[in-house]
C-alpha cells in the first residue's frame, strides 16, 4: 500500500477534530468532546461551529489561570433596560467587573443559565451563545448577559482569538470536575498500557493488516470497559445539564 507522510505537529488538533467530527456523523447523541490543551482556540472554533462544546482547560502562566479582558457586552437587565458592563475573562469563566466604595476593581462572576445554539443555513455552521445570569447588590437575579462562544467576523478582523480565553465549561465548572477529569484520566491510561505492552515502540505483529486488527481489537476492549463503567444514566444526565437547545 502506498506510505502516507507523517502529520506536522500543529496539524495534530485538527486531525483530532477531524476524527471526532467524523464519529459524530454515526453518534448523533453526542454533544461535547473532551481533550487536553492541546486544542487551541481555531480548533475548538471548529467544534463550536459543528455544534459541539470542547471541554478543554485554558492555558496556564506561571501555574496561573489566564486572565484577559473580553469587551464590553450588554446586560438585558430585569427593567428591561439594555447597559453596557464590562466582561473579564479569568480561567475560561465571564466575570463582571464592578468597583467598591474604595475605587477598588472587584471581578464577579457569572452564573451559566444555559447554551444556545442556532443553525445558519446559508453557511450549514451553527452560532454557539451561552447565557449568563447577573445579580444586582442584594444577591437576586437581574436579568442576563448573552455571549457568543465561536469566533466571529469582528473578533478576525481585531485580532481576538475568542474560543482560545472563553470556555462554555471553564475547569472550575461543577460539569468539567465532573466528566473531562475522569475521561481523560482513562483515556491516557489507555495510551500508557498500549506503550508499556510494547516495548521499543514496536507492534507484536509483522504488517500493516495484523497491527491494524490487533489494534481495533484493543480499541473495541477499551470500548466496552468504557460503557460498562460510564452508564446510559450518567450520559443522559450530562446532556441534561449542558441544557444545549436548538433554535430554527
Amino acid at each position: 500500500m502506498p506510505a502516507k507522510s507523517v502529520p506536522a505537529v500543529g496539524q495534530k488538533g485538527h486531525l483530532v477534530v477531524d476524527q471526532y467530527l467524523e464519529a459524530a456523523e454515526d453518534l448523533p447523541g453526542l454533544v461535547g468532546y473532551a481533550y487536553d490543551r492541546a486544542l487551541r482556540g481555531v480548533h475548538l472554533d471548529r467544534l463550536l461551529k459543528a455544534g459541539h462544546v470542547g471541554l478543554v482547560g485554558t492555558h496556564r502562566t506561571n501555574g496561573e489561570p489566564s486572565d484577559r479582558y473580553h469587551g464590553i457586552e450588554t446586560h438585558h437587565s430585569a427593567d428591561g433596560e439594555h447597559r453596557d458592563i464590562e466582561i473579564h475573562l479569568v480561567g475560561g469563566a465571564p466575570h463582571i467587573r464592578t468597583f467598591d466604595v474604595n475605587g477598588d476593581d472587584l471581578l464577579q462572576p457569572l452564573r451559566r443559565h444555559r447554551l444556545n445554539k442556532r443553525l445558519n443555513k446559508a453557511t450549514d455552521t451553527y452560532r454557539m451563545f451561552a447565557e449568563y445570569e447577573v445579580e444586582d447588590s442584594t444577591g437576586r437575579s437581574d436579568g442576563y448577559v448573552r455571549l457568543r462562544l465561536d469566533q466571529t467576523a469582528k473578533d478576525e478582523s481585531a485580532a481576538y482569538n475568542r474560543p482560545e480565553h472563553l470556555r462554555a465549561f471553564p475547569e472550575a465548572d461543577p460539569i468539567f470536575t465532573a466528566l473531562q477529569k475522569p475521561l481523560r484520566a482513562s483515556a491516557e491510561s489507555a495510551n500508557r498500557t498500549i506503550d508499556d505492552q510494547h516495548p521499543g515502540v514496536r507492534l507484536r505483529h509483522f504488517g500493516f493488516e495484523k497491527s491494524h486488527l490487533s489494534m481495533l481489537a484493543w480499541q473495541a476492549y477499551r470500548n466496552g470497559q468504557v460503557e460498562a463503567i460510564f452508564s446510559p444514566d450518567m450520559i443522559v444526565g450530562s446532556e441534561v445539564d449542558c441544557r444545549l437547545k436548538q433554535t430554527a
